[in-house]
């Protein structure tokens, strides 16, 4: 798709990495959205989201976010749509 085509540059170029993010971010909103809970977006306690049946939810966000805002744009996501969030730092 267009993230695809996008990637096919042979040069890093800023505008086109934050353009991409936002992509990401913006599909991630839309997926945990299309699995919100019947909770209000946001509530304290909020179970993470389940579809409506047994099976869970599990939103997996692979990206380095070095930068605390970086983070911060995922857990906002995360709270507003009763998910449950984990970081998990490699190195």
């Amino acid at each position: 798709g267009e993230f695809a085509e996008r990637r096919a540059g042979d040069a890093y170029r800023p505008e086109v990495w934050k353009a991409s993010r936002s992509e990401a971010l913006a599909q991630l909103e839309r997926d945990l959205a299309s699995s919100a809970s019947p909770h209000s977006p946001g509530e304290e306690g909020a179970p993470i989201p389940d579809g409506g049946g047994d099976e869970k939810v599990l939103v997996l966000v692979d990206d380095s976010m070095h930068l605390r805002s970086m983070r911060r744009q995922v857990f906002h996501l995360a709270r507003k749509h009763g998910a449950g969030l984990v970081v998990v730092h490699l190195d």
